[in-house]
């Protein structure tokens, strides 16, 4: 199963034998223990939240990392983009996690001489890189916003979670392609539905990736 948009505000809770499991970030196939988990590129991923999660699940009983991968393409979720949600959430009424901060930087790439968008595949070829930039963001975004910002201790959880999900980052961005062209079956989960479209939804009323089928190509 692959994950094709959304964040850690998804909520979907499954409802097995093995018992309820309320998830953000893992894939819903995740209680079928011969079956592979995909967050894929059009995700924005938060290191924290998907340790959180994949330990409270691994201390269930399940099995996640050996199948778990992430698209090296997925987008990571930084401490200024919660700073900056926590700040201007009311504007709209968004869950505070930093995903429309964390895509709408996808979109911006750059800021102030320095990368904005971190990717998955960034901790791979670059993670002294990524802490680095990542410090330097929210530094930026406290800046503008004229407060004080988190402390150091913000940075340093974010890198160790970042370290704790490197080893999970597909080297290959074509290997669910590759997969499917070996004879795998895929079945795509979205995060929202229609009318929370990006684009076609009931803007701006909606969530910040597309939520539509054509999404998950």
């Amino acid at each position: 199963m692959a994950r094709f948009n959304g964040g850690a505000n998804a909520g979907h809770t499954i409802v097995t034998d093995a018992g309820t499991f309320a998830l953000q970030q893992v894939p819903s196939d995740v209680t079928y223990p011969g079956l592979a988990l995909y967050i894929g590129s059009g995700c924005v991923v938060n290191p924290e939240k998907l340790i959180v999660e994949i330990r409270n699940l691994e201390a269930a009983g399940l099995i996640v990392r050996p199948r778990l991968l992430i698209s090296p393409r997925a987008s990571l979720v930084q401490p200024h983009h919660i700073l900056i949600d926590t700040l201007t959430s009311g504007e709209i009424g968004t869950t505070k996690h930093g995903i429309g901060m964390a895509y709408a930087d996808r979109a911006r790439r750059m800021h102030r001489g320095g990368i904005v968008n971190i990717r998955a595949g960034d901790l791979v070829s670059s993670f002294d890189g990524v802490s680095d930039r990542a410090r330097v963001n929210l530094s930026i975004a406290a800046e503008e916003c004229g407060v004080a910002g988190p402390g150091p201790e913000s940075i340093t959880a974010f890198a160790e979670a970042c370290r704790e999900i490197a080893p999970l980052v597909a080297r290959d961005p074509h290997i669910l392609v590759q997969s499917v062209q070996r004879g795998a079956r895929v079945l795509f989960e979205g995060a929202q539905s229609v009318m929370l479209d990006v684009q076609r939804g009931t803007v701006p009323f909606v969530t910040s990736s597309s939520t539509l089928v054509v999404a998950a190509y």
